[in-house]
């Protein structure tokens, strides 16, 4: 095969899912590197990225619009298009350049959006039921958090620490109730983690997105806590979150957005 047709059978066995004859198309000592990741090295690395990074999409399509060989150099635009097993739809474009020696691929490098393409991911991901889509939707309405306070970070009891939370917060020590009063004194612009506080009056959460564990303790019917996320779901990490009500002896504790 020459360079254009090692590059078509490329994408050709992309969407076909055919890993192994993917891998075959590469060096045996391979790089890829692309927006976000580590650099990938090896053929059977490079094939593993690329069945790990479209196994989220039991539909996807990479079409190479534009194929531009330029000796042992070959320059590609590519519209993509996947859909998550919920439905949700996404597509962008990319520009990966290839460099080729003896028949194979030596080295891959791949342009896109990452942040944009993360974004849709999180939008998508928030569709779903269940605890995927309550981290989805925790991390979305967190999106837009700014400042230099506290950090608050905390690991997803049924996911590990891959998926570990850490947002600019605030900590408060509520020492009694919580009352709307209180809550309009606090700073803006960033999460509150609030302790210790004995109860909770709902109207101190009128349409704040919040999430967290009453653990015991007067607080909102479910309805405001739109996230749908309990602190009591998250362990401990650098003794910020708290943990299962049992350890935290009945307080209330709750995050939310100020």
């Amino acid at each position: 095969m020459d360079n254009r047709q090692i590059i078509q059978a490329y994408f050709d066995r992309m969407n076909s899912e055919d890993w192994e004859g993917l891998g075959e198309l590469f060096d045996e000592d391979a790089v890829l590197e692309a927006p976000g990741f580590p650099r990938q090295r090896g053929r059977e690395t490079v094939s593993g990225y690329f069945r790990a990074a479209l196994g989220i999409y039991p539909k996807h399509y990479d079409d190479p619009v534009r194929i531009v060989v330029a000796g042992d150099t070959v320059t590609v635009n590519i519209h993509y298009e996947g859909t998550l097993a919920n439905g949700y739809q996404l597509s962008f474009d990319a520009v990966d350049v290839f460099e080729l020696r003896d028949g194979k691929i030596v080295e891959e490098t791949s342009w896109y959006d990452s942040y944009m393409v993360r974004q849709a991911l999180l939008e998508g991901r928030a569709l779903s039921q269940g605890p995927e889509g309550d981290r989805a939707r925790l991390r979305l309405a967190m999106a837009g958090l700014r400042g230099d306070a506290y950090v608050l970070g905390g690991e997803w009891s049924d996911t590990g620490p891959d998926d570990a939370l850490c947002v600019p917060a605030v900590i408060v020590d509520g020492g009694g109730g919580l009352t709307p009063e209180g809550i309009a004194a606090l700073p803006k612009g960033f999460a509150l983690l609030v302790r210790d506080a004995t109860a909770i009056d709902p109207a101190a959460l009128s349409g704040r997105p919040v999430g967290g564990s009453a653990n015991g303790a007067a607080a909102p019917s479910p309805g405001p806590w739109a996230t749908g996320l309990a602190l009591a779901d998250v362990r401990a990490k650098q003794g910020v979150l708290v943990g299962p009500a049992a350890a935290n002896g009945g307080r209330a504790d709750l995050l939310l957005i100020a």
